[in-house]
């Protein structure tokens, strides 16, 4: 097993991205409806889509809207452009999900999806994009709502002062 190790700076700088980039496509998503694209630069569209279908596979939510999985999927743009190691493993890694099934991996269904997934969530490739989810997905502020998360209390004196125990979903004994 190798261990890649990413410094403090290079960490910062891609944290940055990805949330601009997530941002940036919240603002579009909040326009109501309205149509969005994705925008890539440094991988072809046939790479993004491979990237998005398996964003949603990864993290599966029926409530959010394609664009917030379109986030995730323009930072890991952003990094690719950064560095052409990066560009290789994303490229290299959808094309690996579109030939280990029947047919391309945005196509298959969700079963199989799954499997596919299953058979690679050990390989850098699938760390790399796993990683990169959790922050410009759960990160992304324009998502919190839609959860039931209000966001942070620490700019409102912390959840004794703003709904400690205001919580509807969790049963009460368990409050």
């Amino acid at each position: 097993m190798t261990t890649t190790t990413i410094s403090r700076r290079c960490f910062v700088k891609a944290s940055a991205m990805t949330a601009t980039a997530a941002f940036s496509l919240s603002l579009i998503g909040r326009l109501g409806g309205q149509a969005w694209a994705m925008t890539v630069k440094a991988i072809d569209a046939t790479t993004a889509d491979t990237l998005l279908a398996m964003c949603r596979r990864v993290y599966p939510h029926d409530r959010l809207e394609d664009v917030f999985y379109a986030a995730c999927v323009e930072g890991l743009d952003a990094k690719a452009a950064d560095s052409a190691d990066a560009k290789k493993q994303l490229t290299d890694g959808a094309a690996m999900l579109n030939k280990a099934g029947s047919k391309a991996f945005a196509e298959l269904g969700a079963d199989e999806q799954l499997a596919v997934l299953k058979g690679i969530e050990t390989t850098p490739f699938f760390q790399t994009v796993r990683g990169n989810m959790v922050t410009a997905l759960y990160g992304n502020s324009e998502v919190w709502p839609k959860f039931g998360y209000q966001g942070p209390s620490y700019p409102y004196g912390g959840y004794l002062e703003r709904g400690f125990n205001d919580i509807a979903w969790l049963p009460k004994e368990s409050r």
